[in-house]
């Protein structure tokens, strides 16, 4: 019962941000194109699915999907010219400080720890290869190869070796990933971490004993170390906790301490991060930034997006009041903002997912902006055909996702019950949360690896083979 209505629940979101992509390729572009392509590509992707067996050599199909993630990303990146801004801006600045020890504190940094995590570790490869926007781009590139592998051994876990190589190639030519791999973001490393995690807690899930445990301890860790380069790896820690307590055929007893020491794992690791990040700047630190998130994601006003004014009241906060509050302080201004309108609020949350959910041409959108911003040309026929092709892949997705979803409640069958209650989890974090429409991105593995298994059900309709 508890699986079908995770997958129930995972249908209607799927289904509705479909409404919600189609509805913006019509109303925002007037392009019937878009929604019509999609349908026909998630056919054509089961009768692919069919022809291409992908079972060749282990070491083979290795040398094929690094190929698929490097060769259309290093075209890409040298095709255009990017200067890192906003938010890109500064981790390229931090991580350039970083490598050549300039550091010297950040006070935006005090208030936004995460700001630190991905520059920090890029720092490690300016360090190695020199400071530049391509050696970035490069670490990107690697992110996502490593990405693509990991999705693949995660996935062989729970359905075929087959589909599982056909998803991973699926991920590796994500249109909207291989435009956004030319910018200097989080994203990357940070799908990547979180793919390590799941991948040490499906290797757990495999064991027994000790070595069961460490596994896990290992996951918990790889996720604090992820949480310090966004602030939402508690999504897959809350989701491993749901799998182990409805999936696993352990007793209670093991069960509970389990989740107990991975909870308590967590908290122990974030706050060893905040003590070293506190050293590292010299200035007092908030513990994490959820409760300024949250609070932005509540404005009706700016559609839960970033703005000035919210932000400034985060700012005004944190330097009067003691930094140890200030989470708590600004989660009652959010329910605050709450009860003036709880039904226009409500809405708002739904409303709002259309900002992250209803498209997936963020790559294209930020590849313009990082180009024009020098003065660079970047050619308006170009981005609308290459923003029409990632919608056109990411509308396909969600389809086969809901589809499989569908398909699976019918026949009792929920393989993908952990990459289901993930994909939620990042479903109910960014309905509460400040959202834009790259966030979605750490999000595209599970769906992709839903679609995956759409794939597989529509295939069994059409008696193919799905081992």
């Amino acid at each position: 019962m508890v699986k079908k209505s995770i997958f129930g629940l995972l249908f209607l979101f799927l289904a509705y941000f479909l409404l919600l992509a189609f509805g913006n390729s019509i109303a925002r572009f007037n392009d019937y194109v878009t929604p019509i392509l999609s349908i026909i590509l998630a056919i054509g992707l089961v009768f692919c699915y069919k022809y291409i067996k992908l079972d060749f050599n282990k070491w083979l199909y290795i040398a094929v999907l690094s190929l698929t993630v490097i060769v259309p990303r290093l075209l890409w990146i040298i095709t255009v010219d990017i200067t890192p801004i906003s938010d890109f801006g500064v981790y390229y600045e931090l991580a350039k400080q970083f490598a050549e020890g300039t550091f010297a504190g950040s006070d935006y940094a005090a208030m936004i720890p995460h700001v630190l995590g991905y520059p920090f570790v890029l720092s490690w490869f300016f360090r190695l290869f020199g400071v530049s926007v391509p050696v970035a781009q490069i670490f990107n590139i690697i992110c996502i190869l490593i990405s693509s592998l990991l999705l693949w051994r995660i996935l062989a876990t729970f359905i075929s070796d087959r589909m599982a190589r056909f998803a991973a190639i699926l991920f590796a030519i994500i249109p909207s990933a291989i435009f956004y791999s030319s910018i200097v973001s989080t994203e990357s490393l940070f799908t990547m971490q979180i793919l390590l995690a799941v991948y040490f807690f499906v290797k757990a899930l495999k064991l027994e004993g000790l070595r069961d445990i460490l596994f896990l301890a290992l996951s918990v860790l790889i996720l604090v170390w992820a949480n310090s380069v966004r602030p939402i790896a508690m999504v897959i820690l809350i989701a491993e906790a749901i799998y182990i307590l409805f999936q696993m055929r352990d007793g209670r007893i093991f069960k509970l301490i389990s989740i107990v020491m991975m909870i308590a794992l967590f908290a122990l690791g974030s706050k060893a991060v905040g003590m070293v990040q506190a050293r590292v700047l010299g200035v007092p630190m908030v513990v994490n930034s959820m409760g300024d998130t949250i609070y932005k994601g509540a404005n009706i006003e700016h559609h839960g997006m970033w703005n000035p004014e919210d932000s400034a009241e985060f700012v005004h906060v944190y330097e009067n009041f003691p930094h140890e509050d200030l989470n708590k302080i600004m989660l009652q201004k959010t329910w605050d903002r709450i009860a003036e309108n709880p039904m226009a609020s409500a809405m708002h949350y739904l409303t709002k997912c259309a900002i992250i959910w209803a498209s997936d041409g963020y790559g294209v959108d930020w590849n313009r902006i990082s180009v024009e911003v020098e003065g660079g040309d970047y050619n308006a026929e170009f981005e609308v055909f290459n923003e029409r092709l990632s919608n056109i892949f990411y509308q396909a997705m969600l389809l086969l996702a809901a589809l499989g979803a569908i398909l699976a409640i019918r026949r009792g069958k929920f393989d993908g019950i952990l990459f289901a209650v993930i994909f939620l989890g990042f479903v109910g974090i960014f309905i509460i949360s400040e959202v834009q429409g790259r966030y979605h991105y750490p999000a595209l593995p599970f769906l992709i690896g839903l679609a995956a298994m759409g794939i597989g059900e529509l295939a069994r309709i059409k008696n193919t083979e799905l081992r």
